[in-house]
């Protein structure tokens, strides 16, 4: 009797310790990995008095009327792979680039029309 109450025992402490192992890897597999590089981003020609949005990925990271000449955003890479969304709050509008690069800034301009693109090629940053 107490050797079967001893190896039912011994059998729900492995099942435990199996799913705590398993919960424990898929959290580092899909955690954030930190310090992965930076990037930054340069709204220049055309962007006075606009009012955008900027996301990254699903994150919001801007949402207001630019009051300046430029814009400068820095921040960390946080995924392998980055979306960028401008988006007007006037229009609606939708812009989207990949940020692939490490350690790269961005410039993006504003034309007449309306139509944001990529100013010129990234240039690295130094570190």
């Amino acid at each position: 009797m107490i050797g079967n109450d001893i190896l039912a025992f011994c059998i729900l402490l492995i099942v435990v310790f199996f799913l705590y192992m398993s919960f424990r890897y898929q959290q580092k597999k899909d955690g954030i990995v930190p310090n992965q590089g930076h990037f930054q981003l340069v709204m220049a020609t055309g962007f006075l008095h606009k009012a955008v949005s900027i996301y990254i990925n699903d994150s919001l990271y801007y949402n207001q009327t630019i009051e300046k000449d430029s814009l400068h955003l820095f921040m960390e890479k946080r995924n392998e792979e980055n979306t960028l969304l401008i988006v007007d709050n006037k229009t609606d509008k939708l812009s989207i680039f990949n940020l692939e690069e490490t350690n790269i800034r961005y410039i993006f301009d504003r034309s007449a029309a309306n139509e944001i693109t990529l100013a010129t090629q990234p240039v690295t940053l130094e570190e």
